[in-house]
């Protein structure tokens, strides 16, 4: 019984160093793991405000875009789900820092619309916004951010357009 052990551990020990091997670092992945690490920072610096960065990307998608959009137009300009969405603007109104209206001549759809609570936050909280960007980007020269900025936007703009063909195909 303990041959037949070792020789499966032996056999497994082989195919673990055969893939390890073709495990080597790639861009995507390390891409992958920064965004990991960088949002569980934004994550934590904004803990303060008791809200996560989802919920701030919304509202600040709502200002940036006269303060009122409809779910499926903020689903797409945050790249989260219509659920997912659905269940932080839930959250957000239940909050008081947006409200549903209805949209005139169409009773299917309504404006999530910003208030004057969650532009008070945000105005509030727009110098933490910048120091935790900076923190965060800190260690970067200015060419270097200029090359990486234009790199992520890059990798962005390609990457929508595959996500689209996907859910197309």
């Amino acid at each position: 019984m303990t041959e037949t052990n070792n020789d499966s551990l032996d056999s497994m020990r082989n195919e673990i160093e055969n893939i390890a091997a073709g495990l080597e670092p790639h861009a995507l992945y390390s891409l992958v793991a920064t965004a990991d690490v960088v949002n569980m920072y934004v994550d934590s610096s904004l803990r303060e405000y008791g809200y996560d960065r989802t919920k701030f990307t919304v509202m600040y998608t709502l200002i940036a875009h006269g303060g009122g959009m409809t779910r499926t137009e903020i689903s797409k300009r945050v790249y989260r789900s219509k659920q997912q969405i659905t269940a932080v603007i839930d959250s957000l109104e239940r909050d008081g820092l947006v409200r549903n209206q209805p949209i005139v001549g169409d009773r299917r759809v309504r404006m999530v619309a910003i208030t004057r609570k969650a532009l008070d936050l945000c105005r509030g909280s727009l110098s933490d916004r910048g120091r935790i960007s900076d923190e965060a980007i800190s260690c970067l020269k200015a060419e270097e951010l200029t090359r990486l900025t234009a790199i992520l936007r890059k990798i962005r703009k390609h990457l929508i357009k595959k996500v689209e063909e996907l859910r197309l195909s």
